[in-house]
């Protein structure tokens, strides 16, 4: 009776044995296989910056390259994202700090914001040992919006403020031109005036 109990013991423990190595070399293959997962759209329609708006950002130290690591993690792996994702997590809470005034405003520092918590959602999802392959392409989705949201703020600011730059001009030409007129209108009265007192 021992001796079948113990063949029984040991054949369990095969068992399980095995069992516990497969699901663990399947876990492995999971894990490899997410961390070779492409992540990003590389064609994604980022706009262009107009030339005002990049001489603006010469005075925002580190947002271009801000800018371009953020367009850089599209079609990358896992392995790239996770200490790209830390960096400009810290970067971004450092240009949210240096904001120049000549580009500040409420609808392009609120997009900044967007962006930075697009990149902190993306860094947490990244970091997990077990990374949802789903959350992470999501969020990657989620922080090209976030930016192409600003780079179009960031134009559609300038193109705004060349606009009311023009019509203060025109306003000025047209006050100078009915000024004009107004002086031309009474020196004429005047000469008249003048002729008629002779």
């Amino acid at each position: 009776m021992k001796p079948i109990f113990l063949l029984y013991f040991f054949g369990g423990l095969l068992l399980l044995g095995c069992g516990t190595e497969a699901s663990n070399e399947v876990a492995t293959q999971e894990v490899v296989g997410d961390s070779l997962k492409i992540y990003g759209n590389t064609e994604f329609p980022f706009p262009t910056l107009s030339s005002e708006v990049e001489e603006a950002l010469l005075r925002w130290s580190d947002y271009q390259d801000f800018q371009g690591d953020i367009q850089q993690l599209n079609g990358n792996a896992l392995n790239f994202l996770r200490p790209r994702t830390e960096l400009l997590a810290n970067r971004a809470d450092s240009l949210l700090k240096d904001f120049p005034d000549s580009i500040f405003g409420k609808p392009i520092h609120s997009r900044m914001v967007i962006v930075n918590t697009r990149i902190k959602l993306l860094n947490q999802a990244v970091q997990r040992s077990r990374p949802d392959t789903v959350k992470v392409a999501y969020y990657v989705s989620e922080l090209n919006k976030a930016l192409q949201s600003l780079m179009i703020q960031l134009n559609e600011k300038y193109q705004k403020e060349a606009i009311d730059e023009q019509r203060r001009e025109d306003e000025l030409k047209e006050l100078e031109k009915q000024q004009r007129f107004l002086d031309s209108v009474y020196q004429q009265e005047l000469k008249d005036n003048n002729d008629q007192n002779l």
